[in-house]
Parts: C-alpha cells; structure tokens; sequence
C-alpha cells in the first residue's frame, strides 16, 4: 500500500539528485543554512469508491528556502520533469497540478498524486454467536 511517506521519500531522493549539496529539512536537521528544501504534506484525503477500491490523493509543497532566482528557475524545470512521474516502491505515481510560485517564504512548488488503494477485506466473520444472560427481580422482568 501507497503511503504518503513513501511518496515524500521519493520527493526528496529527486531533490537530493538534483543537488546533493542542497540539505533538506527534516526532525534529524531542523534548522539547516539556506539554501535548503522543506517538503511538508499539505492534504491527504481517502475516498471510498467501491467495495474495497479506494481513492488517495496526498498534495505536498515543495519549498525552496533561500534560493535566487536563477537556482529557482533551474530547479523548477528539473523538478517539473521529476514530479511527472515519481517512481515509488512497486509502482509509478503520475503528479498533477504541479505549480511553482515565489514568494517571500520563496519557491513554492505544489504537487498532487491521485492513485488508487485496494484495501483487504475485514478478516473474521460477523458474531456467530451471541449469548444472553439475565434474571428476573420480584417477579418484574
């Protein structure tokens, strides 16, 4: 089963490939010299299709801390190509709505997998057995 931490995994090991000397912030290095990259899930949500398909969609944001313009622009028509199609363990997830924008925070690169889960069937059978046991008070049920 697809998970979002598969897909971040992914994400950074094309931002490692692209530039290795670029750190990307994490729990192990919170707080690292800019330039850096930041990759935070902003929304995963399951649908419930039919049976036991369902519908995952998990949006990251992809952001570029402190970087000029020129290592901006270099890194979105990399990424763009990368993010396309995000090889993962056991599949290939295709993104969509892959955006960039600057802003003060600086590169901002969104992108979106939509893929499909099959989910195991509940094991165990419904009660099979159900047993009952009470009394009767004075006579009063």
């Amino acid at each position: 089963m697809t998970k979002a931490s598969e897909i971040r995994a992914s994400l950074a090991a094309a931002l490692r490939e692209y530039d290795p000397a670029i750190p990307i912030r994490s729990a192990e290095n919170p707080a690292p010299p800019e330039p850096y990259w930041d990759i935070t899930l902003q929304l995963s949500e399951t649908q419930r299709e039919t049976g036991q398909r369902y519908r995952q969609t998990d949006a990251f944001q992809l952001r570029f801390a402190g970087a000029s313009e020129d290592e901006g622009m270099a890194a979105v028509s990399y990424l763009f190509e990368q993010m396309e199609y995000l090889p993962i363990p056991g599949r290939t997830l295709a993104g969509t709505g892959i955006a960039a924008e600057r802003t003060e925070e600086g590169l901002l690169i969104r992108v979106r997998y939509v893929y499909h889960l099959l989910k195991a069937a509940p094991t165990g059978g419904k009660m099979n057995t159900l047993t009952q046991k009470g009394t009767i008070k004075d006579g009063e049920a």
